[in-house]
């Protein structure tokens, strides 16, 4: 967008005479050309004085420039094109609307941040190839769909890794974690934060209360190699699916259940389509904030940090509204219809050895990457 410009320089000119340019020099064009219009082309007298006055005013303001005394025009705007899946109320949503904020005001305006919610501009799948390529400079991802491109990203989708959200931060904050990011700078991409969401649980129209009761059953993951193989490994047929398709496959019975956030569940009214839901933390989920790297790299320093203060301060206020969505979610669903069935030590050692094959079945690297996360 170009620079702003001062009111008396887009104000009609006389006769009804309109510029609509904002660049000063062609301004200037268009009053000489009223001028002569108005008044007749002077003589040559009179435009040798012209020249010798216009190159008094344009050594006299190269001068007045050299001491400081210009006032540079404002910064331009920058548009920004923010696209996510979720709907305004998601936790994911909030997240993003805050951050736009932020980074409007530390900008002062420098960016302009237009949000696409709801997969209105791409859908979830296609948001880290639009990213690459610059079709939008900014997305948050579900880890799964960076699994395609870099597979160690698998470490947060592998079933029951972290137990809980403090071990996942802290694994975030190591070097492994900080390298394993940057991985994905070769690929057009440039991390800037991690947002979350609440673990993945198990929506199902049968309640599910110990492993056996998902033998045969169509199972719902988001689109995953590692978490099909996972879900089969309990016995079950693992599909994959969007979530912005899941509620009518739950409807129409092409998923009998499906591994989700109920946080997320909650807000499509995933109950409407389920009985139950058991409270097995497949994963912990989360987002993968980044942008094109080409244009974060066209940023001056100034302004990719404030969109690096501006991230981090979404995710303070992510993590905490996470806990808080997660506190309230198994009232919210009961208050639904919804049986809640609370996880046993007993019924997680129970998962746990149904998968133990699918662990020793791991890449050797992605199994050293998960002895770190454990430590």
């Amino acid at each position: 967008m170009p620079p702003s410009m001062p009111p008396s320089m887009l104000a009609p000119m006389p006769n009804g005479h309109s510029c609509q340019r904002r660049n000063r020099r062609c301004r200037g064009m268009c009053l000489a050309l009223y001028s002569e219009q108005r008044f007749g082309n002077p003589g040559e007298e009179a435009m040798r004085g012209r020249r010798t006055l216009l190159t008094t005013v344009a050594a006299l303001t190269a001068f007045a420039a050299t001491l400081g005394l210009t006032t540079v025009p404002a910064a331009a705007e920058v548009e920004v094109r923010f696209s996510y899946e979720t709907p305004p109320a998601h936790i994911k949503s909030r997240t993003i609307e805050l951050f736009a904020q932020l980074l409007e005001e530390k900008s002062e305006g420098y960016y302009n941040v237009r949000l696409f919610p709801a997969a209105q501009l791409v859908g979830p799948a296609e948001e880290v190839a639009a990213t690459a390529r610059g079709q939008i400079e900014m997305s948050a991802p579900y880890f799964s769909y960076l699994a395609s491109i870099e597979p160690l990203m698998n470490i947060y989708q592998v079933p029951l890794v972290f137990d809980s959200y403090e071990q996942l931060w802290d694994f975030l904050a190591t070097d492994d974690a900080a390298d394993l990011a940057a991985r994905l700078e070769r690929r057009g991409l440039q991390h800037i934060e991690y947002w979350f969401e609440s673990p993945s649980r198990l929506w199902t129209q049968a309640p599910v209360r110990s492993v056996a009761d998902l033998r045969g059953q169509k199972i719902r993951v988001v689109p995953s190699a590692i978490l099909q193989d996972a879900v089969a490994a309990m016995g079950a047929t693992p599909t994959a699916i969007p979530g912005t398709e899941l509620y009518l496959a739950l409807q129409q019975g092409v998923a009998d259940g499906a591994f989700t956030a109920p946080t997320y569940g909650l807000t499509f009214k995933f109950f409407e389509v389920s009985n139950a839901i058991t409270n097995l933390d497949l994963f912990y989920g989360g987002y993968f904030f980044m942008v094109n790297k080409n244009w974060f790299d066209r940023q001056p320093p100034e302004r990719q940090e404030q969109i690096r203060a501006a991230a981090a301060e979404a995710r303070a206020f992510n993590q905490i509204e996470v806990q808080k969505d997660l506190a309230m979610v198994d009232d919210a669903l009961a208050a639904e219809g919804m049986e809640v069935i609370q996880m046993t030590p007993e019924l997680l050692a129970e998962f746990r050895t149904a998968l133990e094959g699918f662990y020793a079945g791991l890449d050797s690297e992605l199994q050293a990457l998960i002895a770190i996360a454990q430590e």
